[in-house]
């Protein structure tokens, strides 16, 4: 009977392993989704698929990279204070996350649409280019601060 207990909870256990990597796929096949519609401009679409993101996975707007893609977004619509609003919260409060690079590079591009002046775009860039030193996306903060 114990034997029968420890094979049950073995099995369970192997669900909710197989559950957090079933949420991982579709968590990461929905952003796929999202970016591939925008990109094709397929916007209501994208906008569809973003909402039920949210409902079905309310914890991706903080550790996944929804913020991004709803981003994306909303520069796409050329909506550049919305989405430079939540691209400089996300850079301002995340210290460390593998979107951190890609936001911060989507956040550039809203400065640059909105017409910031040459100087808070160049301390945007100094700032990165810390933050960033080692990663590829530094350099591209680097090779503006040149530009200047």
């Amino acid at each position: 009977r114990e034997q029968s207990r420890a094979v049950r909870s073995s099995r369970q256990e192997d669900v909710r392993v197989d559950n957090w990597k079933l949420t991982a796929f579709l968590g990461v096949s929905v952003s796929e989704t999202v970016k591939s519609l925008i990109d094709q401009n397929q916007l209501l679409k994208a906008h569809e698929t973003l909402q039920a993101w949210e409902r079905q996975f309310p914890l991706s707007k903080v550790s996944g990279d929804y913020v991004l893609q709803e981003a994306r977004y909303y520069m796409a619509l050329e909506d550049w204070v919305r989405a430079r609003s939540m691209l400089e919260a996300y850079c301002d409060l995340v210290d460390a996350s593998s979107y951190i690079p890609d936001a911060s590079l989507a956040l550039l591009s809203c400065m640059t649409s909105m017409g910031d002046s040459k100087t808070d775009i160049r301390a945007y860039c100094q700032r990165m280019s810390e933050k960033l030193e080692f990663h590829p996306a530094g350099e591209v903060f680097r090779s503006h601060l040149e530009g200047f």
